[in-house]
């Protein structure tokens, strides 16, 4: 009886675990190339870097634009380069104003 009750511990543990783990999969987004249009620093409302690491196989920032769109870029490209330090700019001087 105990061995039983063990095992279906065990099983709905490791049921558990396995839903959790394919949820997280799921919302793990990854940029598999880059863009090589430049994107204007007026249309981007903000960024994150991406490291490629075990989960993702390239390094890139993605730009979040004011038409809700991802735009995955090389962080080495000038454009990129001088996006950033434009918006860190920006929030340089909208923290200021503060």
């Amino acid at each position: 009886m105990t061995a039983t009750r063990n095992l279906a511990i065990m099983a709905a543990l490791i049921s558990l675990f396995a839903f959790n783990m394919s949820a997280f999969a799921a919302k793990v987004d990854c940029c598999i190339g880059h863009s090589s249009r430049p994107v204007p620093v007026g249309a981007i409302t903000g960024y994150v870097h991406q490291e490629s690491n075990e989960m993702c196989d390239i390094d890139a920032v993605i730009f979040y634009t004011v038409k809700r769109r991802e735009i995955c870029a090389n962080p080495n490209a000038g454009w990129v380069k001088r996006n950033l330090k434009n918006l860190s700019k920006r929030l340089e001087q909208m923290s200021q104003k503060y």
